[in-house]
């Protein structure tokens, strides 16, 4: 097979990146307001002469819109600890399979991945959208959506952005861990 080098032309021609069903709507949601509003708790009041920090309560997609929309770019450091896409029963969701079946019993995994990265992207837009010049965005993930989230985090915030990747090695002798 020929080595064909990826030039401007063929990458135009044949395209270079991660695509999914449904990509455009889950990156668009990101613009679709939210019904929802941010409230103060004034049994949490410390008074505005010493409020520097917020802590924000809510759905994280609504939390992030509001967020946007009242302090674009103002926010040094965003932590995400997104479901892992194990497929786990959680109080959150973790399961991003279309029907409850198995791989082995004939479903596609791969709607799995795209369903969690229509989770993701709009929450990325709006992570990127509030962070400030010299923000810096961490999260936590584990192997089994890694390489798509950095390749969406590529596409997002741009190849150069990115700084480093740590890998913490929490069963190195690999015996199994109770879900």
């Amino acid at each position: 097979m020929p080595n064909r080098p990826l030039t401007s032309d063929v990458l135009e021609r044949e395209g270079f990146g991660l695509t999914w069903p449904g990509k455009a709507a889950a990156i668009q949601l990101a613009k679709v307001p939210t019904a929802s509003a941010l409230c103060a708790r004034p049994d949490h009041d410390v008074g505005a002469e010493f409020a520097t920090h917020a802590i924000v309560a809510g759905e994280n997609l609504d939390v992030l819109k509001l967020l946007c929309a009242a302090r674009p770019g103002s926010v040094d450091l965003i932590y995400i600890d997104p479901p892992y896409n194990r497929g786990h029963d959680r109080a959150y969701a973790d399961d991003f399979a279309t029907a409850r079946i198995s791989a082995k019993d004939g479903a596609d995994p791969r709607q799995r991945h795209a369903r969690w990265l229509d989770f993701m992207a709009p929450r990325l837009v709006l992570a990127r959208d509030l962070l400030s010049e010299r923000g810096v965005l961490a999260i936590s993930i584990d192997q089994r959506e890694a390489a798509r989230l950095r390749l969406l985090l590529e596409e997002l915030f741009g190849e150069e952005h990115f700084v480093a990747e740590i890998v913490v090695s929490l069963n190195p002798k690999g015996r199994q861990l109770a879900p």
